[in-house]
């Protein structure tokens, strides 16, 4: 019976999947393509640093996995979450697949930075040049009981986009985490002045 879904992957090589191998094949061979590499600088508004931020590189789909009204971002592996404390801001992402991506920079308190549509090419280093961050917004609120309205403590509270704005394959879409005190208070700061869906 054909395996459903074989993947190669090598440090330093963008991976190769195939479908439809079957065990016993004599020659299921694979071209592994070397991968491109980012840089850039992160900032404050003002030209300050932060002390540490993160920076990701997630793969934008193509033209033909796209629906009106939506955009779409491939999940990045854990391993490509990286944090910096360059004290110049500087960063450099290795081992980004070739294609059209898009990068995220983050740092506490701050909302997150994007730059869309970079093409990264195989074996070559691309500049995407200075990220600035700006002051994120904070959402608070309280957690309470239906019952009697007393307050509770130890929460989970979550804000991701609503759908129909972003879709993520294999990916996080949570855009903010907090827990609520003792007196069922909570407050995620860092988000960007959008809608969100709180959980």
């Amino acid at each position: 019976q054909p395996l459903r879904n074989l993947v190669v992957r090598a440090s330093g090589y963008a991976d190769a999947s195939r479908e439809g191998a079957t065990p016993g094949d004599m020659a299921v061979d694979f071209t592994l393509e070397k991968t491109g590499s980012i840089v850039g600088r992160v900032q404050f508004q003002g030209g300050a640093v932060p002390a540490a931020f993160r920076v990701q590189a997630f793969a934008e789909a193509k033209e033909k996995q796209e629906r009106p009204g939506f955009r779409i971002v491939i999940g990045n592996r854990p391993d490509d979450d990286q944090i910096f404390t360059d004290p110049s801001g500087n960063f450099r992402l290795d081992g980004v697949e070739p294609g059209i991506v898009t990068i995220t920079a983050k740092a506490d308190g701050k909302a997150p930075a994007r730059k869309s549509g970079l093409k990264v090419v195989s074996d070559q280093v691309i500049d995407v040049g200075t990220i600035t961050l700006v002051d994120g917004r904070a959402l608070r609120g309280r957690v309470v009981a239906a019952k009697d309205d007393a307050p509770v403590p130890g929460a989970t509270v979550s804000v991701s986009p609503p759908q129909g704005f972003m879709m993520a394959r294999g990916g996080n879409t949570t855009a903010g985490l907090a827990i609520s005190g003792l007196d069922g208070r909570f407050e995620i700061a860092g988000l960007e002045p959008r809608t969100y869906a709180v959980d």
